[in-house]
């Protein structure tokens, strides 16, 4: 396909945007002035009714790079952003996202480049960090953001206890209006300001209602206070400095709590960058030089030492070694590695020395695929929220207009300016989105409380929803179902005053097989082995009085000439360790890992909730086929990678189920992502457990039970939060605006709307402290 440019007489505008998204079926950008699109039939896409002025060829190729943003206040910011990129010349497309601060461009850079973003989005009131400065620079934000949080609560404190408990104070008045004044002008200002600059591009969000309702109770109780008989005929004139004061800082303790989660959740991708190395020996002819990782190239030869990370992914040269590979496959046996076997960045090579080609760059490696995987996946949006969005977009134009609306029938059509500025204040008050902004921070604070109480660290709203409706569980088996430690299962001896020679042969080796069989031979006396050599991914070799021992896999022991007889570990899936002198077997070690005790019950007690069971691991197929029929699995798979896990969730996906994984490696991290609810054991990878939607402590797989449950109850509670806090508003409006008037001759004032906003405040903080008494162990 070839890339167009085609230039028009006028400014296309957004209806043409619309025409043009119904009638070309392929990617395409709006410019000011032009449209790039990307096709070999031209001319049968573009409307009749459009003039154009030229079409050139575009022999450039796009460039697309992610920025981080700071001034975010909501998603809807975020969409501001994102369609303001949109319109700058060169840019063929863009994206925003709340969640992670960021916005993704692509564009021409011989027409554009990152100041002109920067630019654009200052005038919006957004600055483009264009530096690797962001995450200083966003740490010093919630730091501020908290200490503005602490200090609000010294002036709110004391205002409400004025406004509720002593209005009767006679300098009570004055006192309120000092301690408003800061918290509307000063920790508020930022509500104004996003307010302001929706305002001048024709958009509302929940911004603009706080702002409308905190600016307008301020002015009208400043009135009130200063001249007490100019909008009233009672002798004595209302005030609403409290409500003011205290919205501003619930909203802000709400804005609080969400950029804390997303700080947490941001941790995950720290963790799993400390899994790159820094810098990188490479081979240089008959040197060896230390390189950047950036500055390596494909084709170069990477020198790696006995537990010193892979820094990249390869094909092997020289040497042989064992490498953990934990980060990929989740099994915490190493692998031998030997001449055209690959390896990956992140992984861990436990012994000899290997030198291997570079087949991918820093950028390409397969650690740097799950990073970007994992980043994008946790700059999702929770639905419940999305619900809430959608709710506030339509919540606050109605409630602007519904304010105006009373406004201009009380003063055109009954004559009543007084009535009509009344009507107007009253309605905004009571639209006030305090229990709005309540409704799902309380219910989540206390569903958070409840499961860390049982055992179950939840992380956010997305899962809370979700949990409660798996169809399916995805479980990982290496420290899921098993204890995730290497152990002997069973052992052969063809003579047994063998057993501390091996032991004392072991003790010398830091291989992982090597500290399972010490575990399982106690020493007993001391016995000094000499000569002893490890040969990499093979085994081990030592002298004991005279007489040559030896101990390692099958591969080891032939090449020696040793004979193996037949016998009962020739079928299994488990790793087999020799035992021999120079010249017979002395006996064979298996070494496997065990179930976690109980895990047929759990087991049980999940599939009896009606929800399908699935096994995955990256052990060989015939030990997950036995697990599997020994705990009643029917679905199950070996030999998985990573990225096999997440192919096989979203293959359940696409069958309109809702999956849960759980796991307990970084391994399991690239699923998590795939999954509706990834839950991560507590003594499993840092990264998976910071990735994961649910932590679960104790792994104890009974807690998955009882997370379903909570979820079921918190979820609930959040949606009759949400229904109690636009109750009130849709009962109160049409009063507040009137509607009564004049059949009962009874108009709300603003005191009753300041009441029904706090009934709707305490409603839905008592809602929520119900999940406290609900039982989740049924």
């Amino acid at each position: 396909m070839t890339k167009h440019e085609i230039f028009f007489s006028t400014d296309i505008k957004e209806n043409l945007l619309e025409t043009l998204d119904r009638q070309i079926p392929f990617p395409h950008q709006l410019q000011r002035k032009s449209l790039i699109i990307e096709t070999d039939e031209l001319s049968d896409y573009l409307p009749e009714a459009v003039k154009v002025l030229k079409i050139n060829e575009v022999d450039l190729e796009t460039k697309k790079k992610s920025f981080k943003v700071l001034g975010y206040s909501c998603a809807s910011c975020a969409n501001s952003a994102e369609t303001v990129l949109k319109y700058v010349d060169g840019v063929y497309g863009s994206s925003a996202n709340y969640a992670n601060h960021s916005v993704t461009v692509e564009y021409l850079p011989q027409l554009t480049n990152p100041e002109v973003f920067k630019s654009s989005l200052k005038e919006i009131g957004f600055d483009l960090v264009l530096d690797d400065n962001f995450e200083s620079a966003n740490q010093q934000r919630f730091r501020t953001q908290k200490r503005d949080l602490i200090l609000a609560g010294f002036f709110a404190v004391p205002l409400f206890i004025i406004g509720m408990f002593l209005m009767d104070w006679s300098l009570g008045q004055y006192v309120m209006w000092a301690l408003c004044t800061p918290l509307v002008f000063y920790f508020g200002r930022h509500f104004f300001i996003n307010a302001w600059n929706k305002a001048k591009r024709l958009e509302t969000n929940m911004d603009t209602l706080v702002a409308l309702s905190t600016g307008v109770a301020y002015v009208f109780s400043v009135v009130n206070l200063v001249f007490p008989h100019l909008l009233h005929q009672h002798h004595h004139a209302q005030i609403y400095f409290e409500s003011a004061g205290i919205v501003i800082f619930f909203v802000l303790l709400g804005k609080y709590l969400e950029d804390s989660a997303k700080n947490r959740a941001s941790d995950s991708i720290k963790k799993l960058m400390k899994l790159d190395e820094k810098n990188v020996k490479v081979l240089v002819g008959q040197q060896i030089v230390e390189k950047l990782i950036d500055e390596v190239n494909h084709g170069d030869l990477v020198r790696v030492l006995p537990g010193q990370k892979i820094p990249l992914d390869g094909k092997v040269v020289v040497g042989t070694s064992s490498v953990n590979e934990s980060m990929i496959t989740g099994e915490p046996i190493p692998k031998s590695k030997s001449l055209g076997d690959m390896v990956f960045a992140g992984t861990i090579n436990v012994e000899g020395v290997l030198d291997f080609e570079v087949t991918k760059v820093h950028s390409e490696t397969y650690l740097a695929s799950i990073i970007t995987k994992v980043e994008d996946a946790l700059s999702s949006k929770a639905p419940i929220q999305k619900k809430v969005d959608k709710i506030s977009s339509i919540f606050v134009p109605v409630v602007i207009s519904a304010a105006a609306l009373s406004f201009l029938v009380w003063y055109f059509v009954f004559n009543n300016a007084n009535m009509a500025l009344l009507s107007f204040i009253t309605v905004l008050v009571v639209a006030c989105p305090c229990a709005m902004g309540l409704a799902t921070p309380t219910a989540l604070m206390v569903g958070i409380g409840k499961g860390a109480q049982n055992g179950i660290l939840i992380k956010n709203a997305e899962s809370l929803e979700k949990t409660g409706r798996i169809t399916d569980l995805v479980l990982d088996k290496t420290g899921t179902i098993t204890t995730g430690k290497p152990k002997v299962i069973k052992a052969f001896w063809k003579d047994e005053s063998k057993k501390s020679i091996l032991a004392a042969l072991e003790a010398n080796s830091s291989h992982p097989l090597a500290h399972a069989i010490v575990d399982f031979l106690p020493q007993k006396e001391f016995i000094n082995i000499q000569n002893f050599e490890n040969i990499p991914g093979k085994g081990i070799k030592g002298i004991f009085e005279g007489q040559h021992y030896l101990a390692g896999n099958k591969q080891f022991i032939l090449q020696n000439e040793i004979e193996i007889p037949k016998n009962d570990f020739e079928d299994s899936e488990n790793s087999l360790v020799y035992f021999a002198t120079e010249k017979e077997l002395l006996g064979i070690i298996e070494i496997g890992d065990e179930l976690k005790p109980e895990i047929e019950k759990h087991l049980s007690e999940i599939t009896n909730q009606g929800i399908k069971v699935h096994l995955l691991s990256g052990d060989n197929a015939l030990a997950v086929k036995n697990m599997a029929q020994k705990l009643g699995i029917s679905d199950y798979k070996g030999e998985v990678l990573p990225e096999h896990k997440a192919d096989y969730i979203n293959s359940l996906k696409t069958q309109k189920r809702v999956i849960a994984m759980v796991g307990d490696g970084i391994n399991d991290t690239l699923a998590f992502t795939q999954a509706d609810v990834s839950i991560a054991m507590s003594d499993g990878a840092d990264v998976a457990k910071e990735v994961a939607d649910i932590t679960i402590l104790g792994n104890d797989l009974s807690r998955v039970k009882k997370a379903i449950t909570l979820s079921k109850n918190t979820t609930a509670t959040i949606n009759q939060n949400l229904f109690w806090a636009f109750f009130y508003n849709i009962l109160a409006i049409p009063v507040a605006a009137g509607l009564l008037f004049p059949s009962t001759g009874f108009l709300m004032q603003p005191m009753y709307a300041s009441a029904a906003m706090a009934m709707s405040s305490i409603s839905v903080v008592a809602n929520s402290l119900r999940l406290k008494i609900k039982k989740i162990n049924t």
